[in-house]
């Protein structure tokens, strides 16, 4: 079925050729869909008569988000999603505004621009931003994913450097403009110029990585974080920020592991192959900071 809206000045088409949806489920959509983009249009930008495409389930369909290459929003099945993010209202208005900020912005959805992760960032963390305008609550995604209660929490202390992944990048941006309680103004301001420079007073996002605060001390250093190791090796790394402590998001299978303070210490096991260790950095009994680090043991 492909449900189409030119009722209003907003035109909304959405594919379900797969008949995934109801038709209840798929006006419901239609409703989120214009109050948010009415909001957009009041509060942010003026569109002038926005078209609208959205897919439910396509070939190919990988994940729920904004397809920024064919310009429209897809919702897919995977098995950790709870129908396919149609549930989670947080969800729908966040893919919204990337799509709808791609009509404004053209020059800052294109492959090459999205391919910097200061970009990728942004766009995360205005989408963040606009979600929560619409549903002011203090966390992001509730009704998403199976293993999880919600995504990620509106208010929390990441500095925007400290950590890797965009959607936590823009998690940081995100909770600094809402502590921080920044215009609308400010943010249609800083939308034409993704230049946080805007936002001089971030002390946290101030933070200067431009040399690494995270690094091997027995070995060299890698900007991918990725190492090998051979059995019965060690490797030890240390966090390089003022006060600054390291935890485990959860404890390796591949490793025994020794935390003192700002250092920790890896050391092979009777176990082979690559395992994706994630830690925390702290200050002050407070996240500001994660990353992913890779180890490897090879077989000898």
């Amino acid at each position: 079925m492909v449900f189409g809206d030119n009722s209003t000045d907003i035109s909304i088409t959405i594919a379900d050729t797969k008949n995934e949806i109801s038709a209840d489920e798929t006006e419901a959509l239609r409703k989120k869909i214009v109050s948010a983009t009415r909001y957009f249009m009041k509060n942010y930008f003026h569109l002038e008569n926005p078209q609208i495409f959205i897919e439910i389930n396509p070939a190919r369909c990988l994940r729920t988000g904004h397809n920024f290459i064919e310009n429209k929003i897809v919702f897919c099945p995977t098995n950790k999603s709870i129908n396919m993010g149609l549930n989670s209202i947080d969800v729908i208005n966040h893919e919204l505004f990337h799509f709808l900020l791609c009509q404004i912005e053209q020059n800052k959805c294109t492959r090459d621009f999205m391919k910097n992760n200061h970009n990728k960032a942004i766009h995360e963390g205005l989408a963040d931003h606009f979600s929560y305008q619409l549903e002011r609550d203090s966390v992001f995604g509730e009704g998403f994913h199976t293993d999880v209660t919600y995504l990620r929490t509106y208010r929390n202390d990441l500095c925007i450097d400290l950590v890797s992944q965009p959607h936590l990048k823009g998690s940081a941006l995100a909770s600094y403009v809402i502590k921080n309680n920044i215009s609308i103004e400010k943010i249609r301001t800083f939308i034409k110029t993704f230049d946080l420079d805007i936002f001089k007073d971030i002390n946290c996002l101030a933070e200067s990585t431009t040399l690494p605060v995270f690094y091997p001390l027995n070995k060299p250093y890698r900007k991918s974080h990725r190492y090998w190791m051979k059995q019965n090796e060690s490797i030890e790394f240390e966090i390089d920020l003022e006060g600054a402590t390291l935890s485990l998001v959860s404890e390796p299978s591949k490793f025994d592991v020794i935390i003192s303070g700002s250092k920790i210490k890896f050391s092979a096991t009777n176990h082979h192959g690559f395992e994706k260790i994630i830690l925390n950095f702290h200050r002050k009994n407070k996240i500001i900071g994660r990353i992913n680090v890779y180890l490897g043991v090879r077989k000898e």
